[in-house]
């Protein structure tokens, strides 16, 4: 891992013109570059997980139905469908989150090797103005919302598949008047993100 992220590293590095500095923007497509597997195995499995809970949703509307129809033959066989999409659906989502746990932590690894390779090109007198604790307070910080938040990261990657589901749903059970519960969610997210944003304006 050493090597390879060492190599984008450069890759990256050579692509700057007039000596610009390496922004958040080359350190995301760094990671990218050098984590792309990872990262795709994990959304994989999320949205496995993602798709299987959406067929327990649907299979539970047609086992009422079976159930109201008086067919309970084919309720069983649904009872029986619904409890092997009940296992997958955990066993996907468990595996997405510790893959997401593993994922956090090679990036921590990783951002931590640049870190104390550049450190380790600095001079003392360098080290000693340059208020290294302070820096190493802020990352060991960032580095602790990676952990915390990749799951939720790489998660979100399945929103569309579950607004469309969730959609479908709503539409066969309630009609087109369902699509509203849709929108209000849709609406929700935009202003409450507006309203954290002025929030965080007026303490600064």
């Amino acid at each position: 891992m050493g090597k390879l992220i060492a190599e984008n590293f450069l890759k990256i590095k050579g692509e700057k013109t007039n000596n610009e500095p390496i922004d958040s923007d080359d350190i995301f497509k760094l990671l990218i570059m050098t984590f792309k597997t990872d990262f795709l195995i994990s959304i994989l499995f999320y949205f496995f997980d993602a798709l299987t809970r959406l067929g327990f949703s649907i299979l539970v509307l047609y086992l009422f139905n079976a159930v109201s129809d008086g067919n309970y033959t084919i309720a069983y066989i649904y009872c029986a469908i619904e409890i092997i999409l009940w296992y997958f659906s955990n066993l996907f989502k468990q595996v997405a989150f510790t893959d997401a746990s593993i994922l956090a932590s090679k990036i921590k690894a990783a951002l931590a090797m640049l870190l104390y390779a550049k450190i380790s090109k600095m001079t003392n007198y360098v080290i000693k103005t340059s208020e290294l604790g302070k820096i190493t307070n802020l990352l060991a910080s960032d580095f602790g919302i990676i952990e915390q938040r990749m799951g939720l990261f790489l998660f979100a990657f399945t929103f569309p598949i579950a607004m469309i589901g969730c959609t479908i749903l709503l539409i066969l059970r309630l009609g087109w008047p369902g699509v509203l519960g849709i929108v209000m969610v849709a609406l929700v997210i935009p202003i409450s993100n507006a309203i954290s944003k002025n929030n965080g304006s007026i303490i600064q």
